[in-house]
Order: C-alpha cells, then structure tokens, then sequence
C-alpha cells in the first residue's frame, strides 16, 4: 500500500491521463478512499432477475501491492482472452474488479453503468456474446448502485443451507463451463476440418 496518502490523488490523475479518460465521480471517490478489505469477500446479482449469483474477489486498486490486482496494469479489458478484435465495443469500459473464475467487472466510464464479462458463460440472449464462450451484459446503473446492493453469501442464501446450496450452484456452473467448452473445440475441430477440405482443392 502508498504509505503517502498524497500519493493517491497523484497516482489516480496520472491514471486518467494514461487511459485518457474523466473517471466517474463515484468511482474516483472510491479510489481515493481508505480500502474496506470486507467488500472482497461480497456477492452480486448478475442480472436483473437475480437468479445468478457472483462472488466479487478483488477489486483492483492503484495502491496494491499485487500485479494482478493493479489496476494501473489490468484497467483495459481487450487484453483480455483475446478481445482486442472488440477494441471499438469495449473503448469506453475499464476493468474494476474480479472474482475468482477470471470473469470482470468493468466501468464505462461516460455513462458509469457496471457491466460483467463472464468468462467461460453463454446467456441465453446471443447479442450479449462477445469473443469465445462469454458474455458481456450491464449489470448496475452505476457504481454507487453496485457497492449499495453488494451482500454477504449469507445475505443471499439462509445460513443452513448457505454452504449447500452455494457448492451446488459452483458444480452446475463447472458443469455447463465444460459443456460450453467442448462445444467450442468441437466447433474449431470443424473449421480445421472444413478449412482442409478447401485447401485441398484449391
């Protein structure tokens, strides 16, 4: 952590200045702000009809210590699992947190709108795909919003049934990520397949 607390201001202006980009007030507000380490142990909705549920690992900070959790070095999210090819789509969204499975939690930073890049999750709704085998959807209007409905696991489920219910969740999720996975690999093994077959005749 900055042992000088006026090195944060600094560092949060020389960020803006790097991406090129005004900040949200809320947001630059959090970044200024002492860290609350219970926040990294919270859960949230994932879409309006709360029936996903996801747990907020870490968000990234320009005071830390970590180079995963940097967000001076993880901010732009078309460096991520290949994305560059959505660089117009993603322009105006930076990368604030994360949780435990690789999916992000990303600002857009005109409108201060939350949305969630799934890793390895295909909704239903097809417009919300992006790159292979996620999805990218807005989660909250903003990010006071966010941080107001962030909930403890016990929050979201009665704290009998808590761990059961939770471990069973993580399985169906492991399960269908497989799934989605090998649909993947079986589609590029067809496009191999396809390709060979026209370079043959070519």
């Amino acid at each position: 952590m900055m042992d000088d607390k006026g090195a944060i201001p600094l560092a949060v202006a020389s960020f803006e200045q790097e991406i090129g980009k005004t900040l949200p007030a809320p947001y630059r507000s959090f970044l200024l702000k002492a860290f609350d380490d219970d926040r990294e142990e919270m859960c949230f909705r994932a879409n309006a009809t709360g029936e996903e549920v996801w747990a907020l690992s870490n968000f990234l900070r320009l005071d830390s210590e970590s180079p995963y959790t940097d967000l001076a070095r993880n901010w732009d999210p078309t460096q991520l699992y290949d994305l560059f090819a959505e660089k117009e789509r993603l322009d105006q969204y930076i990368v604030i947190a994360e949780d435990d499975a690789g999916s992000k939690v990303l600002l857009h930073v005109e409108s201060g709108e939350i949305w969630f890049l799934a890793h390895d999750w295909e909704v239903e709704d097809k417009s919300a795909w992006i790159g292979e085998g996620m999805s990218f959807f807005k989660v909250q209007e903003s990010f006071d919003l966010f941080l107001r409905y962030l909930c403890s696991p016990g929050e979201i489920y009665d704290d009998d049934t808590f761990d059961a219910q939770w471990f069973d969740e993580a399985e169906m999720r492991r399960v269908q990520n497989e799934k989605i996975q090998e649909e993947h690999r079986q589609r590029k093994a067809r496009k191999a397949a396809e390709q060979a077959v026209k370079d043959k005749l070519t």
